[in-house]
């Protein structure tokens, strides 16, 4: 019998009646379907109600006996079917991009609705590729043949041996190079384990990897491979996709994407993709010789003047999303923080909360910066704003707190986060230089 069908959104209340909702025994299916999938608690990521249960923070599918749960992010239960295609191949581009760090060129499809796999795959594909080109892992090996013809040296003894046997015959000894090495081989096993699952185009796509990995034989058992690899003996460049391949053998991919080979149930958490795709697009195009960019940047509230830890520090930390450093002057020029949320552009709070109003605030004060700025998705193919709000706060000392949002839905996603990029950097950074200039 075919597992019930049930399609929601995120913040959806989905109610446990069991008409058109949950029973209390599929939910229990879903849970520890979960708590398989993605090895950690439900808490954070299902929201319970007295009579009804919400999903928050992922999309993706999660397939128990009794029911199949798929979840969209919020707002795509309305979408086309078009529209819904492009979400999922954004989505796609987001992940391979915060996976290997670099703002992919183009976009894939999925390899079915709510599948990441082609994503993974095609990370892991590119990264071997880059890999492969900076450095091809060889190693010499002694090899043994016994042949009628001599290869590199004779073993006397085991010779005369063999020929009282077999007339003719020599056993021969060599040294060779060989491209058969453990690093390679494991990846290889991971892509020919993942092919099964992927879409048409996918398959084409890594088959140019799995001819230049040609001289690299083929296991049966990935898991094998993985226990030979010797840690810190593979070079820097290898460290990538060894990592994707494994995450991907392990089924929980960077922190991003949950989903077993075998499976299939597949999670992709939206609030940590979200950030580790625009922090992977700032490394890559905010910074230059002027301007420095700092993900993940630990900041202390301050330190205590008076009673009895005078003069000793707050044990707690602030960790900024992405600051912007102007290396010249050696000062911040602007905070982005990115927030999984739905903005609301017919409000005048536009939908910010004031818990990430006074957040912002705080970011400011700490990094004595006037400018910082909250990300927000865009469920449609363009921004709401013809220009970036901007609120301001204080009196003397002013803050400055933009709005931005990248539409999800864009055609050309690549442009659209680039166009965002050029936005930010012309509100931020030269914004703040026109004020050095201006006070010099």
């Amino acid at each position: 019998m075919a597992a019930r069908r049930l399609r929601v959104e995120e913040w959806q209340p989905i109610r446990l009646d069991g008409e058109d909702g949950l029973t209390g025994l599929e939910l229990e299916g879903l849970l520890a379907e979960w708590m398989n999938v993605s090895g950690t608690s439900p808490e954070g990521f299902f929201y319970f109600a007295s009579r009804s249960v919400s999903v928050r923070n992922w999309s993706g599918t999660l397939r128990s006996p009794e029911v199949e749960l798929q979840v969209l992010p919020r707002g795509g239960l309305s979408l086309k079917p078009e529209d819904l295609a492009i979400l999922d191949a954004n989505l796609n581009h987001m992940l391979a991009t915060a996976l290997l760090g670099t703002l992919k060129s183009d976009l894939i499809a999925t390899s079915g609705e709510g599948q990441r796999w082609d994503a993974v795959v095609k990370a892991l594909a590119d990264a071997t590729m880059s890999a492969l080109r900076h450095f091809r892992p060889r190693e010499y090996r002694i090899r043994e043949e016994t042949a009628p013809a001599i290869r590199g040296r004779i073993e006397p003894v085991r010779t005369e041996l063999l020929r009282l046997r077999r007339p003719g015959m020599t056993h021969s000894r060599w040294v060779e190079l060989t491209e058969d090495v453990a690093g390679p081989r494991f990846i290889k096993s991971v892509l020919l384990l993942a092919r099964s699952r992927l879409s048409y185009g996918t398959r084409r796509y890594i088959e140019p990897v799995l001819a230049e990995l040609e001289g690299v034989s083929d296991s049966s058992s990935p898991w094998v491979e993985l226990s030979r690899l010797s840690k810190g003996r593979q070079s820097a460049s290898w460290e990538m996709p060894i990592r994707i391949a494994t995450d991907l053998l392990d089924g929980r991919v960077g922190g991003l994407f949950s989903g077993m080979a075998m499976g299939e149930s597949e999670v992709l958490y939206l609030p940590d993709l979200f950030e580790r795709y625009f922090a992977s697009v700032a490394l890559q195009f905010l910074a230059d010789e002027r301007t420095d960019v700092r993900v993940q940047e630990e900041r202390s509230p301050g330190v205590w003047s008076h009673g009895p830890f005078s003069g000793i520090a707050h044990g707690g930390m602030f960790r900024t999303d992405i600051e912007l450093w102007d290396i010249p002057t050696g000062v911040v020029v602007g905070i982005v923080d990115t927030k999984w949320k739905k903005l609301e552009p017919t409000r005048a709070s536009l939908g910010i909360t004031s818990d990430d109003l006074q957040q912002m605030i705080s970011y400011a004060q700490l990094a004595r910066c006037s400018d910082v700025a909250l990300l927000y998705p865009w469920m449609s193919g363009r921004s709401p704003f013809l220009s970036s709000p901007v609120l301001e706060i204080g009196g003397a000392v002013r803050t400055r707190i933009h709005a931005f949002c990248l539409p999800l839905l864009a055609e050309d996603i690549r442009s659209a986060t680039l166009n965002l990029v050029d936005l930010i950097r012309g509100n931020l950074s030269i914004q703040h230089d026109l004020e050095l200039n201006d006070a010099s």
